[in-house]
């Protein structure tokens, strides 16, 4: 992960605080985790992943412990801050849209709150949008 123009390498023995998120991140064997200093509901998760099987490219929880601890998939690609194209820029749109239609006429919205180009990471010539812990609901 590059940050502030350093690389930062991170291990299952490393964890890297990030003071912006109040959270704790590292890699534990094929896995992202992220410790937050806030607990995650359960309706939170299940409304995470129905907004995820609506659009695929949100990134995959494979699981939350104690209500504050979020082992994702690890992507291994840049964020779109660093590189831009017009198709990744396209996907970027087109995931904000979906995002907009899941939530269109729900009483109580699930939006992402920190949609920036930061957040969103191209792998494999797909774009996914990750920090997951930024979906709140919205009334």
């Amino acid at each position: 992960m590059k940050r502030n123009g350093l690389l930062v390498v991170m291990t299952e023995k490393l964890q890297v605080y990030k003071a912006s998120s109040k959270s704790y991140h590292s890699i534990v064997g094929d896995m992202y985790v992220k410790k937050l200093s806030w607990k995650i509901s359960n309706d939170w998760f299940e409304k995470y992943k129905d907004i995820r099987a609506y659009e695929p490219r949100i990134i995959e929880i494979y699981n939350i412990v104690d209500n504050d601890t979020i082992y994702m998939k690890n992507l291994n690609g840049k964020n779109l801050d660093e590189f831009i194209t017009e198709d990744y820029y396209s996907q970027y749109l087109n995931i904000a849209n979906n995002i907009y239609k899941y939530n269109k006429d729900k009483k109580i919205k699930f939006y992402h709150r920190d949609m920036q180009f930061q957040n969103f990471v191209a792998d494999k010539g797909v774009v996914h949008l990750i920090d997951p812990d930024s979906f709140r609901f919205i009334q």
